[in-house]
């Protein structure tokens, strides 16, 4: 599930320029001269982005792998990681972030698996 996930982050190509343009919808969206269409535009992407996440882990359960939570609670909790993640990745500009926030998104991935047999009978290992 990680590489899915992984499409969330910049590359490293592209990183500096992806969270330019984040930061700056966001900012577009939510700051002082807020517009409404970009702030509609922004919760869509917000919106879908969770639609997506719940249906990888609504997948997963159903192919046997137990969850640690609901498929909704999780892919909330990956939205949120992944914009902190962003933010963090603005401020440190470094190689190493980027290493760190993939290593981050991994940990999450196997926090959100249970281990085999935790929560479901037959459950894959995570």
């Amino acid at each position: 599930m990680y590489p899915s996930l992984r499409q969330f982050l910049p590359g490293a190509a592209d990183r500096d320029f992806a969270l330019m343009m984040w930061f700056e919808l966001v900012t577009l969206a939510l700051g002082p001269n807020a517009n409404e269409e970009v702030h509609e535009m922004v919760l869509s992407g917000h919106d879908e982005s969770v639609v997506i996440v719940t249906r990888w882990f609504t997948l997963l359960a159903a192919d046997g792998y137990a969850l640690q939570d609901t498929p909704e609670v999780l892919a909330a909790r990956f939205v949120a990681l992944v914009d902190g993640l962003h933010l963090s990745l603005l401020f440190d500009k470094s190689e190493a972030a980027l290493d760190r926030a993939e290593n981050t998104l991994r940990w999450f991935t196997e926090q959100s698996l249970a281990a085999s047999g935790e929560n479901a009978p037959d459950a894959k290992p995570a």
